[in-house]
């Protein structure tokens, strides 16, 4: 079965969130990085898929404009091809090219994919990725969820 494995918005913008707490990132990127390291020894393809909102406001984090529209400094990543998205759907995101993850995925004949995720919606990451005969793993010590606290909403 041919596998890929994504990292999605493992990038600098979120460190400027109000609800960003960095207390759980340590191992987040310990075992995001052994993921990586196992996908390259492996020979496995990996996308990654930063989210950018369409904006020229330097001051929104997820604007390209602001810089922060990046990996983290801490992984070693060099991937196979690079995913901007303006919507949740990761699926959506492109390349500088124009082409969907989707459509990356199944012009390589992707079945399986495996996801490792910085999300505040950790519910929409499976539907997202859902592809007709495409598996989707969760490595759920590769998810960090950030969700703004009660007092902080």
């Amino acid at each position: 079965m041919k596998q890929a494995l994504i990292v999605i918005d493992v990038q600098e913008s979120f460190r400027k969130r109000p609800y960003w707490r960095g207390d759980e990132l340590p191992a987040f990127l310990k075992n995001v990085q052994s993921l990586i390291d196992q996908a390259n020894a492996r020979g496995i393809p990996i996308e990654q898929v930063f989210h950018e909102d369409i904006t020229d406001d330097a001051s929104d984090p997820f604007s390209r404009s602001s810089g922060l529209v990046r990996p983290m400094p801490e992984l070693v990543l060099r991937p196979d091809a690079v995913f901007h998205k303006h919507v949740h759907s990761a699926m959506f995101g492109q390349t500088a090219d124009g082409v969907t993850l989707q459509d990356w995925l199944r012009h390589r004949g992707i079945e399986e994919s495996c996801v490792s995720d910085v999300t505040s919606v950790e519910e929409m990451i499976l539907p997202e990725l859902r592809l007709p005969g495409n598996k989707v793993d969760v490595f759920r010590e590769g998810f960090i969820h950030l969700a703004p606290r009660k007092d902080e909403l």
